[in-house]
């Protein structure tokens, strides 16, 4: 890239004068994860364990960006009728050093908010669907429930998505000295 270039003022002779300019840089990010849950039966889920049989894994994948997301959730998923409620718990944390936008960072009406989408695999969940504020370098933690319905044979994993776009900013200060030069 090009370098900034910044005439200075005339100072009086012998008289330094010190400037502190800050430069902002305002990026557009997404942040996500994905994470497996399993999902089966009581009876199905007790078969298992009662057989030294073993579940499948619970992965999580997350993208590297200044905000990060957690998920928790009890696992495996008991299903004892034909559907069962679980609290999911989403915490974001602003560890980028700057300031999150939405939809942008050109009012500070706009700073410290931000949007999640929630989906249990291709479904939407409402519920953890949201706008929240998310001061720099803090975490906001929401709880909300989701509904999963009992599989139809055995144990399934299903995949719960969170994600968000956000603009993001940082500031960079640096401190100038000019002295006097004659012409």
């Amino acid at each position: 890239g090009q370098p900034f270039v910044f005439q200075a003022p005339p100072v009086p002779q012998g008289i330094p004068v010190a400037y502190t300019p800050t430069a902002r840089l305002t990026y557009s990010y997404s942040s996500s994860l994905a994470k497996s849950i399993t999902i089966g039966s009581q009876e199905e889920l007790k078969r298992i364990e009662s057989g030294g049989g073993s579940l499948p894994l619970e992965t999580t994948a997350i993208t590297s960006s200044p905000i990060t997301i957690s998920v928790a959730s009890p696992g495996p998923i008991r299903v004892f009728d034909s559907s069962f409620t679980f609290p999911l718990e989403i915490t974001l944390t602003n560890t980028g050093g700057g300031v999150v936008c939405l939809p942008d960072c050109t009012s500070d009406d706009n700073w410290i908010r931000l949007r999640i989408s929630t989906l249990l695999g291709t479904d939407p969940v409402s519920l953890c669907t949201r706008e929240l504020t998310l001061p720099k370098g803090q975490s906001n933690t929401i709880t909300c429930d989701v509904e999963v319905g009992k599989p139809d044979t055995g144990i399934i994993q299903k995949i719960i998505r969170v994600e968000s776009q956000y603009d993001y900013f940082t500031d960079a200060t640096t401190r100038v000295t000019v002295n006097w030069a004659s012409p």
